[in-house]
């Protein structure tokens, strides 16, 4: 079957998923694939017809990469990327299992970015037992490297690759387990919605927390963050209607943010100063609309404060970013544009356009280390940085056929771009 014809059933297919069964993590990815699907298939018709070869390859590579996301194909794979404090690289994903036909295993890619090394940097590969290695972090000031893979979190010595402790852990991994940023707790969540904690110096758990008990099956987990002080434990259960704080070396509840609707995610500020919120409601049958909510974290009480703000953006949500310095949330919509929003009142100052095409989703999202600029991508697959004081944009061919991630590097200097 031509690609062109692959693709538009492929589309139709998605457009039925989305519109049927399914739980509202499963329908905001379906959703945000048939866009995807959409934009590239738009723009390999829309090149065919202009007679744009250059462009058209382009979006037919765009288009292939996409399928390869859905019908399985044997080769890598990759689910993301973590920068670690000494400036290497750990690109996490998959790779065939020689032992199995249409088997996976995880996978973790590790090399150096420093400008000073080797053009062609030694590259180590390192192959674990599941399906995937779709998390990775770094402990003990970023001696060890932790990767998980299938039910197991694997902690090990970045210099040796000593094995140091299997961690039992929910395999939906995403936002269900978090890093203290001092490297001292893991902290994780399961479906049923029980927070551990453990110690990451001697490998044991501290303690076990649920306040909302499960009432669905499934295997979604939820959302868990360590605040940056590295004294308090968040925790969001997959639909549950509360965010709670817990003291993270005891577990003790101090206190939660309670909604009327089951929050999609939430996002801590890089100075623990507010917690943000996001909820995402369908007004139709093709309209949606997402809640923003900041609320306050010191003097969280277990009585469920009011927020300090609410606002209200058209449309689903794709990215947050924040600038406690600059004192700014920046979102990025499914409507491709970013908004600055002022983190004391919830105001929108000004917008940013990202792409003029409906059919076109940006993926990404990130500020500088400078936090004068931010980056995102644009409908080429370019870098496109706005410099924030004087409100221009810039924009920078990436050469690559898809990007998913943005990662700027701690010199301010450089992207990474996956």
């Amino acid at each position: 079957m031509p690609i062109f014809r692959q693709a538009r059933s492929l589309s139709v297919l998605f457009l039925f998923l989305v519109s049927g069964a399914v739980g509202a993590a499963e329908e905001r990815a379906l959703l945000l694939l048939q866009l995807r699907l959409r934009a590239a298939l738009g723009g390999v018709l829309r090149d065919r017809e202009q007679g744009d070869r250059p462009a058209r390859e382009r979006h037919l590579e765009a288009l292939r990469s996409l399928m390869r996301e859905v019908v399985y194909e044997g080769g890598p794979t990759l689910d993301s990327v973590r920068l670690a404090p000494d400036g290497k690289v750990l690109a996490l994903g998959s790779v065939p299992d020689a032992r199995a036909r249409k088997k996976r295993l995880g996978a973790c890619w590790e090399w150096d970015l420093d400008p000073g090394a080797a053009t062609e940097p030694r590259v180590r590969v390192t192959v674990y037992p599941g399906e995937r290695a779709a998390f990775g972090a770094f402990g003990d000031q970023g001696r060890q490297r932790l990767v998980g893979s299938g039910e197991r979190l694997l902690g090990q010595d970045r210099a040796g690759g000593r094995l140091l402790r299997e961690f039992p852990v929910p395999d939906t991994w995403g936002r269900s387990t978090a890093i203290s940023p001092d490297g001292k707790w893991l902290v994780t969540i399961c479906p049923e919605g029980i927070v551990r904690c453990y110690s990451l110096a001697d490998r044991r758990e501290i303690w076990a927390g649920v306040i909302e008990v499960a009432v669905t099956s499934g295997r979604e987990s939820g959302q868990v963050a360590v605040t940056a002080d590295g004294t308090r434990v968040l925790s969001l259960r997959h639909d549950g209607y509360s965010v709670w704080v817990w003291e993270a070396g005891t577990g003790k509840p101090l206190g939660r943010m309670a909604h009327l609707r089951p929050p999609e995610y939430f996002f801590v500020t890089a100075d623990d100063r507010l917690v943000i919120t996001v909820e995402d409601e369908k007004v139709s049958a093709d309209r949606y609309r997402t809640l923003l909510r900041a609320w306050p974290l010191e003097g969280i009480a277990l009585d469920a404060a009011d927020p300090a703000w609410t606002l209200e953006l058209p449309g689903l949500l794709g990215r947050l970013s924040c600038s406690p310095r600059r004192g700014m949330l920046y979102a990025l919509g499914y409507d491709n544009a970013i908004r600055e929003i002022e983190l004391d009142s919830g105001v929108v100052r000004r917008e940013f356009p990202v792409a003029d095409s409906p059919l076109f989703v940006a993926p990404d999202l990130k500020l500088s280390p400078d936090p004068g600029r931010i980056h995102t991508l644009g409908e080429a697959e370019q870098l496109v940085t706005y410099d924030l004081a004087a409100g221009t944009r810039g924009e920078i061919p990436t050469g690559l056929p898809v990007v998913h991630f943005l990662y700027p590097l701690p010199d301010g200097k450089r992207v990474l771009a996956c």
